[in-house]
């Protein structure tokens, strides 16, 4: 899917399409680097799959974005790494999904990123394939993304999930598609199977399933998450730390307030 010519500009077209899993959620803003750091600002909004295209049709009005009249807040999309520009406070990247020109992604170095984020940050390298959530913002007519979270795809079935997901909601907005529809839309996909491209270990896989089958709209509360945990011997502060890496990584957001969490994915 992505060897030959990957997605076509052709299938998205009428206002750039639209991808969205949630219309709730308030705006955030792009006035300074704190804020585009703020990850418990970032966790509370709703999260879109979309592609460059979209991102860079969107429509603006004065700090926000619409795709097809709804809101853009958090984004996460799929593409290879072109090019990568690194300094002191910041890492730059060039980020192409062959749906339109490389955007523009900067992810802010933060002074307590430890080892891992350390680690991380070396696989992203040119050519490789990675996975972003962050925001979209606009500089002088130029589009580009402050990312929150940016790590390889490590399975490429996460590739294909991710371009059934973006057609999936657009059609949901565009078309009307129901509930049914999704279903058999992601029964396509072995569910199980794509969330093991996320590299988690058991403990953190078990958790993020609790998170993506709790079936309240509100998502699972973190009361519900330590009564789960103790029954498998695991204290609060062990979910507190796999939340927080579930948050950071895109896997997750918080919903009504910080104690309550949805999926992504779901």
């Amino acid at each position: 899917m992505w060897g030959r010519g990957g997605f076509s500009e052709s299938n998205f077209e009428g206002g750039g399409g639209g991808f969205l899993h949630d219309t709730s959620g308030g705006g955030h803003g792009f006035g300074s680097q704190a804020q585009d750091t703020k990850r418990s600002g970032s966790r509370s909004q709703s999260m879109m799959s979309v592609t460059v295209h979209q991102l860079v049709n969107a429509d603006q009005d004065g700090d926000g974005f619409t795709i097809n009249g709804k809101e853009v807040h958090q984004v996460t999309l799929i593409g290879r790494i072109v090019s990568v520009e690194e300094s002191s406070t910041n890492i730059m990247y060039k980020i192409w999904d062959k749906t339109a020109e490389p955007l523009n992604i900067r992810k802010w170095i933060e002074v307590d990123d430890g080892s891992l984020e350390g680690d991380k940050r070396s696989e992203c390298r040119e050519g490789v394939m990675v996975r972003v959530t962050g925001h979209l913002r606009s500089f002088q007519g130029q589009r580009s993304m402050i990312a929150f979270g940016i790590a390889p795809v490590t399975d490429f079935n996460e590739i294909t999930y991710h371009l059934m997901d973006v057609v999936y909601t657009h059609l949901a907005i565009t078309k009307g598609v129901g509930g049914q529809s999704k279903s058999l839309a992601t029964g396509l996909v072995n569910t199980e199977a794509s969330h093991s491209h996320m590299g988690l270990s058991s403990t953190q896989n078990e958790i993020y399933e609790w998170i993506l089958h709790c079936p309240e709209e509100a998502g699972i509360s973190m009361e519900e998450l330590s009564s789960k945990a103790r029954a498998k011997s695991l204290t609060t502060h062990q979910v507190r730390q796999v939340i927080e890496f579930l948050s950071n990584e895109g896997h997750i957001y918080s919903t009504i307030d910080d104690d309550h969490f949805k999926a992504t994915d779901g």
